[in-house]
């Protein structure tokens, strides 16, 4: 075992950052964030212990959306982390029963004293030779990750079936369950920092030619301004734009929507079922036919900027209902990673560097890790059965009550969020996001109803003032549940705020 992890810790040399020329501005990944959480999930343990339980160990929850982040490659990296972390455990809790049996020997006088001393001279030379090959192959694939060569899907081993599966899924997500005691549906957003909505439009008032004669009204349904909105921005909006209708339903409703459960709470070998992701649309047609307060759809846009550290959203709701048409939109911000995310841009890049601050780190850290190393597998184990013993109770619920919450709580990316993070120019920029994405939603209204001979011209009036009178709140108060993952495993956990107990950031 140990001359194998020497082997995987030192077989790839650390590859060097590419050389920028002295004009060029400094590359900029579309998938940065995800890299730089799967290089902290590799550098810090307990991190990586929170992102397997947030995402593997809720077998029967949705789970949110998390904007600029590939779950999938985020959970492979830190199940990759635990993996490598038990085996290391493993491996020093046999040297450290091995240590105290020769010394045992060595106490007692038996025959052999000789190979006893060999022994325990040896357990602090191989612990450590453990200890750097741990530390060296998490270097390593840390500072690997956060260059552009290789997909960080890629770059770890897969992970149960199961779960894989339920990740990929979540790339084509057209139905988002939200916890029950949530206020806003929109989970994983992170701040709302804005609403708007425009007067209601009398879908049967018509409009005239240029003779001053009404022309005929052409019937109409959300369906279909939905889905005008949604090839208008997807033509016209900003690049990168992402444009998708969503229905967004309460956890408790999710075994009365087709397709989430189907009516079938358990699998065919008695297990129950997680909550899929995808849904036909004729699903989201009827929500937007009859929506009701607890199952909604919605026109998201979605605008993720800077390599995944920032991110905007607007949710627009139609309905038309007695001829008369209303269309509201929500606003959201998700601000950039929280500091303690660049924990890889902490190491130096440099090959001998990194080995030099490796062979000292480990020379300081194995003596705690070895005495600690049995503890941690109890720990361990502990932790498994715990997850079993409440993944059987929720199973248990699940059997005797059909109005189990089957919503997310919160979205992993906006836990990790920090606003403290984002600075004048970004949040200018998110403002014009949104406030482009606020006149081209309302540009294609309108561009709708005079395709269908509605009198627009009320709504025309009153365009500039619902654009102009809109305020972005980008400096409000971030309340919610915070986790600090420090570098020795500290974590600050900070009370619920009065939104809704979802988080938007940590405040430092």
């Amino acid at each position: 075992m140990i001359v194998a992890l020497l082997i995987e810790g030192a077989d790839v040399a650390i590859k060097q950052p590419i050389p920028q020329g002295p004009r060029a501005l400094p590359a900029q990944l579309d998938d940065e964030t995800t890299r730089l959480l799967c290089a902290k999930a590799r550098l810090t343990p307990e991190f990586a212990d929170w992102v397997v339980s947030s995402i593997a160990a809720q077998p029967y929850q949705a789970i949110a959306p998390a904007y600029g982040v590939d779950l999938l490659a985020l959970a492979r990296h830190a199940t990759r982390t635990r993996r490598m972390l038990l085996r290391r455990n493993l491996a020093h809790t046999v040297l450290l029963l091995a240590g105290l049996v020769a010394l045992v020997v060595v106490v007692r006088g038996v025959p052999g004293a000789t190979l006893a001393l060999a022994v325990i001279g040896a357990v602090p030379v191989l612990g450590w030779l453990l200890e750097f090959a741990e530390l060296w192959t998490a270097r390593r694939e840390a500072l690997t990750l956060v260059e552009p060569q290789e997909q960080p899907v890629s770059l770890a081993p897969p992970i149960d079936p199961d779960l894989e599966h339920r990740l990929i899924k979540l790339d084509r997500m057209n139905v988002v369950l939200y916890g029950t005691r949530r206020y806003s549906p929109f989970v994983g957003s992170g701040l709302w920092v804005a609403k708007w909505s425009i007067p209601p439009v009398d879908v049967t008032r018509a409009a005239r030619d240029d003779q001053g004669q009404k022309r005929a009204v052409i019937p109409l349904d959300a369906v279909q301004l939905n889905d005008h909105m949604a090839t208008a921005l997807r033509t016209r909006g900003p690049e990168g734009l992402q444009v998708s209708t969503r229905l967004y339903v309460r956890g408790h409703l999710a075994p009365h929507i087709p397709g989430v459960l189907d009516g079938r709470l358990r699998t065919p070998d008695g297990r129950p079922r997680a909550p899929e992701p995808i849904v036909d649309p004729e699903v989201i047609e009827s929500a937007l036919l009859r929506p009701r307060s607890a199952i909604e759809a919605y026109l998201c846009l979605e605008k993720i900027t800077f390599g995944g550290e920032l991110a905007v959203s607007m949710f627009a709701h139609t309905v038309v209902e007695r001829n008369v048409l209303a269309v509201r939109a929500d606003c959201f911000f998700l601000p950039p990673l929280h500091r303690s995310s660049w924990t890889v841009n902490t190491l130096p890049r440099e090959p001998l560097r990194v080995l030099a601050k490796t062979i000292s780190n480990a020379g300081g850290a194995f003596p705690h890790d070895l005495v600690a190393a049995p503890g941690q597998l109890v720990r361990y184990w502990l932790r498994h059965v715990g997850h079993r013993r409440r993944a059987a109770g929720l199973a248990h619920r699940i059997r005797r009550d059909r109005a189990f919450d089957y919503g997310a709580a919160s979205g992993l990316r906006e836990v990790l969020a920090d606003l403290a993070e984002a600075n004048h120019v970004e949040l200018a920029n998110e403002e014009r996001y949104l406030r482009m994405l606020q006149r081209q939603v309302i540009d294609a209204i309108i561009e709708f109803l005079d395709g269908h001979n509605v009198d627009t011209s009320d709504l025309r009036k009153q365009q500039g003032d619902i654009v102009n009178n809109t305020t972005y709140n980008f400096q409000g108060d971030v309340g919610g549940v915070g986790h600090h993952f420090g570098s020795h495993g500290q974590v600050d956990n900070r009370p619920a705020g009065p939104s809704d107990g979802n988080p938007a950031g940590w405040r430092s």
